[in-house]
C-alpha cells in the first residue's frame, strides 16, 4: 500500500504545482484537504483501469487522472476565504465537502453518505 499512496501523492503534487507545499497562500496541504485526498484515493482504487495503469506507469497515472483539479486549484484552495467556500460545522463535514468537490471534478460518482452522516 505504501507504493500506491506514495505514487498517488506524488502524482497529485505534480498536478497541483504552486498550491502544493509550504506556500501559506493555499490550503491544499492542510489536514482537511489531505484527509479528503485520502478519501478520493479510496474512490480511485475502485477504478480497475486506473489501477492497471498505475501498476504500469506509477505516479504518472495519478498525475493524468487528477489533472482536472489544476484548472481551478488556485481559486478554490487559496487561504483567503477557504472556510467560507467550504463552510461546515466541523472538520468532518468540511473534509466531506472537499472530498465531494474533488470527486465530482474527476467525473466520478459521489459516494453514498454513510449511515452515520444521514
Amino acid at each position: 500500500m505504501y507504493a500506491l499512496v506514495r505514487d498517488y501523492f506524488n502524482g497529485v503534487r505534480q498536478t497541483m504545482g504552486e498550491v502544493w507545499g509550504k506556500n501559506d497562500k493555499y490550503m491544499f496541504t492542510k489536514d482537511v484537504t489531505l484527509k479528503a485526498l485520502v478519501r478520493v484515493l479510496g474512490e480511485l482504487m475502485k477504478q480497475k483501469k486506473l489501477m492497471e495503469r498505475w501498476a504500469a506507469t506509477g505516479s504518472e497515472a495519478f498525475k493524468t487522472t487528477t489533472s482536472p483539479w489544476a484548472a481551478e486549484a488556485a481559486l478554490k484552495f487559496r487561504s483567503e476565504g477557504f472556510y467560507e467556500r467550504y463552510a461546515a460545522k466541523g472538520q468532518v463535514e468540511r473534509v466531506r465537502r472537499i472530498h465531494l468537490e474533488l470527486t465530482r471534478t474527476l467525473g466520478l460518482e459521489p459516494p453514498e453518505p454513510d449511515a452515520a452522516e444521514s
